[in-house]
């Protein structure tokens, strides 16, 4: 080979190695962005995720605050209940503790009957049929003690531990609730680590991918310094 045609020889080599690398750089470029649109559609996904576990999380919170306002205004009410049997002799105490105890008796048919329109459950079904059931017995006694306001012995007789049958199922629907949103919370606390681990994985293996590429990017491109 002449002086005169070894730097064009020289040159061409030169542009021959630069194009022989740009099928590797042209491919890590692809790995690059490969990983990071999964990356980012794994982040959608993880996002929709935590949107439907929020959306899970506030019914059930909600469920759960519903059954314990019930069990709350009940509990109110079986005294204010008492107040009018013990403490309402005269017209304006009576008045008083028996709008008290209607009162009460209203917000727990509220809270049951959103319970209801969450969801259809059985033991709130049966709880509103037994509520009703007992309000029906607590107009007798009362219709009872209307006509008979001396007679207070027979009106607790009457009255006798009605409310304890639904006192208990109140108590068992509480837990009930209470279950149902610890079973979710673990549901989603498995899901959550399941989303992450999923993203940690796709994650790394782009990562150590890229890794690969840019080594054999740099092994070719001194390989090709040599020459």
């Amino acid at each position: 080979m002449n002086q005169e045609t070894a730097p064009f020889t020289f040159a061409a080599g030169r542009r021959r190695n630069r194009r022989s690398l740009v099928p590797l750089a042209g491919l890590l470029g692809v790995v690059l962005v490969t990983t990071a649109l999964i990356g980012l559609f794994q982040l959608h996904l993880a996002q929709q995720g935590y949107a439907q576990d929020l959306g899970k999380v506030e019914g059930m919170i909600h469920r759960l605050d519903l059954a314990r306002r019930a069990n709350i205004h009940f509990k109110r009410q079986v005294q204010e209940w008492k107040n009018v049997l013990l403490r309402g002799h005269d017209g304006v105490a009576r008045r008083l503790y028996l709008d008290s105890f209607l009162n009460e008796e209203r917000a727990v048919v509220e809270a049951l009957a959103g319970l209801a329109a969450l969801d259809d459950d059985e033991d709130v079904t049966r709880l509103r049929e037994q509520y009703g059931h007992l309000g029906a017995r607590y107009r007798e006694a009362l219709a009872l003690y209307d006509q008979r306001p001396e007679s207070l012995e027979a009106v607790e007789k009457v009255a006798a531990g009605i409310d304890r049958p639904v006192d208990a199922a109140m108590d068992h629907l509480g837990e009930h609730v209470l279950a149902e949103v610890l079973a979710v919370r673990d549901s989603l606390a498995r899901g959550a680590a399941e989303r992450y681990a999923t993203l940690r994985d796709v994650g790394l293996s782009g990562l150590v991918l890229c890794l690969v590429l840019v080594c054999a990017f740099l092994l070719a491109a001194m390989r090709h310094e040599r020459q």
